[in-house]
């Protein structure tokens, strides 16, 4: 699930061999805070269990292994899940995720270190601009993947014709995939009279 103040990321593996334990430092950027992690369903078994605690440079390292050696379900897909606090007032831009002294271990106890990798939370920057002849709301900084509702409320004597990347529905709602800036076309609305001249009906 995402939405703008919370959010959950997966760890995945694709692996060869089969493995029994892990351990691995997880670091967010400043403002992000690791709520909850738990093993993802398809992956692991009844034995297997989790722990983390906060390391003294602020990393998170997550331990599992299994009290009956079990190996873990599976050569694909996602290994563990992290439920993370989104900051408050978060800024357009790629915010980097690293795992480091990422160890697998196997139920023989041979030992297999995995290079750092890096992954990022992105968020974007969606604005709003109006023709003049209305006002429009849902600006801001949204978290990727969120979704996004922007509305138009046209003036007095104006109706909303569209947005200009094309919709036409208003409310408008997408998920937030890159920065970009809408701008609301309106549009005078159009009115006719009906009026009678000596008994004939004139348009």
């Amino acid at each position: 699930s995402v939405d703008n103040e919370m959010d959950m990321l997966y760890v995945s593996l694709e692996n060869k061999t089969e493995f029994s334990g892990f351990q691995m430092d997880l670091r967010l950027p400043d403002g992000f805070e690791v709520l909850d992690i738990q093993l993802c369903e398809g992956r692991k078994t009844e034995g297997h269990n989790l722990s983390y605690n906060v390391q003294g440079d602020g990393s998170v390292r997550m331990v599992s292994f299994s009290n009956i050696n079990e190996t873990f379900k599976g050569v694909s897909g996602s290994l563990v899940q992290v439920k993370v606090a989104l900051p408050e007032a978060p800024k357009e831009g790629d915010y980097e995720v690293a795992l480091s002294n990422v160890i697998f271990t196997t139920p023989k106890a041979v030992e297999y270190r995995l290079s750092d990798t890096k992954g990022e939370i992105c968020y974007y920057q969606v604005d709003l601009k109006s023709n003049g002849h209305g006002s429009v709301t849902g600006a801001g900084v949204y978290l990727e993947d969120t979704k996004v509702t922007v509305s138009a409320t046209p003036n007095e004597g104006y109706h909303f014709v569209k947005w200009s990347d094309g919709a036409t529905v208003n409310p408008y709602t997408f998920a937030a995939s890159q920065s970009k800036v809408l701008t609301t076309e309106f549009a005078p609305n159009t009115y006719y009279v009906t009026y009678m001249v000596d008994g004939a009906v004139m348009n």
